[in-house]
């Protein structure tokens, strides 16, 4: 029964293009209003006066009218008919039982309500505020100088008060979180949505492995915040790659950097980072790690590379790798330092490939 109940409430808006958060607060208001009129009515039935309760009535059947309304194609005639009737309402019974009755108070329930959830632009919005504002001036002098229809008695009074204060607050309080939960939902799929954008950004499509890009603002970052630190930089690259492609195809080369890319990346975990340099080049930033160090990983990720076979067209594709290894050298910039590791990754294709040259 709860969860029927519920999903009566938070049902979505037939049209798409309508606030699904407007026509929920708009329900939870009205069932606020609802449960009040519905009590404002026993007390002044029991109290006597059944006129006014009958007025109480008619601000409940605009209530139940104003929620039928969110479930429809344009929830804007369910936020019209909320403000009048609540406006219209509040005017008739204050008129009728007097400032004591407390209803005035749900006019600042009408200020949020419009602020937060009703589709109007920003001068619109303070225009509605200060009609709001004269509606309750008006109302307060209006009861300094004429008395109420109906006198409620000393224990209509204080139940009045304390059922139109927590109902406020309720209402207050239902409207916040509608809000808040809108506003988080919203900044945790924005972050998402970021983070997402941040990965197609840096994140080379075909081995996943970073981009040329990613890896340099990494490098720097590095480099700046450990100015004297352990570091080594490889550049390395397929051997035979363009053989691959002219005989195989581009598809087997793609599966061929792919392959590898799975292997860099299960091996430079927490080793510093690794990106598609190029084609079928990669460099590799070893952090904390000085040359001898990170000759012994290479050592390891080239036996790791050479075991790999490709199937592609009932034939197997074997992959070795070149690597021009460096300890970074501080007296010279990135640049340089690259340019060293591929001097040693061409001298290492000049001596036969599938080697490491440090």
């Amino acid at each position: 029964m709860s969860k029927r109940i519920t999903d009566f409430i938070l049902r979505d808006v037939s049209n798409k293009n309508e606030s699904k958060k407007a026509a929920v607060a708009t329900r939870l208001c009205c069932l606020i209003m609802l449960l009040y009129t519905c009590l404002f009515m026993g007390i002044s039935f029991v109290g006597g006066s059944t006129s006014g309760g009958i007025i109480v009535a008619a601000m409940a059947i605009g209530y139940i009218f104003s929620m039928s309304t969110t479930y429809g194609k344009d929830t804007r005639l369910a936020n019209v008919t909320f403000n009048i009737v609540t406006i219209i309402g509040i005017i008739a019974s204050v008129i009728w039982y007097g400032w004591n009755s407390g209803i005035q108070h749900f006019l600042f329930v009408l200020v949020v309500y419009n602020i937060l959830f009703v589709r109007m632009s920003m001068v619109l919005q303070i225009v509605s505020t200060i009609g709001v504002c004269a509606v309750r001036f008006i109302l307060y002098f209006y009861c300094r100088y004429n008395s109420p229809i109906f006198i409620l008695n000393e224990n209509m009074v204080v139940s009045i008060q304390v059922i139109s204060t927590m109902l406020v607050f309720m209402a207050l309080m239902t409207s916040g979180i509608i809000y808040a939960i809108e506003n988080q939902e919203t900044e945790v799929k924005l972050i998402r949505y970021n983070k997402e954008l941040e990965k197609i950004a840096s994140t080379d499509p075909l081995t996943q492995l970073w981009n040329r890009y990613r890896l340099l603002q990494f490098v720097e970052n590095y480099l700046k915040t450990y100015k004297d630190g352990i570091c080594s930089v490889c550049l390395c690259d397929i051997d035979f790659f363009k053989k691959v492609n002219d005989t195989y195809g581009h598809e087997a080369g793609d599966r061929v950097l792919q392959e590898v890319g799975k292997v860099f990346m299960s091996e430079m975990v927490k080793q510093g980072a690794v990106a598609r340099w190029g084609g079928e080049e990669f460099l590799i930033f070893f952090t904390d790690r000085n040359g001898d160090d990170a000759y012994t990983k290479l050592e390891s990720i080239r036996s790791k590379i050479k075991k790999i076979v490709v199937p592609f067209d009932s034939k197997e594709i074997k992959i070795t790798m070149t690597f021009g290894l460096v300890e970074y050298d501080y007296t010279i910039d990135l640049d340089k330092n690259i340019k060293v590791a591929d001097d040693r990754l061409y001298k290492g294709k000049q001596n036969g490939r599938d080697q490491i040259v440090y």
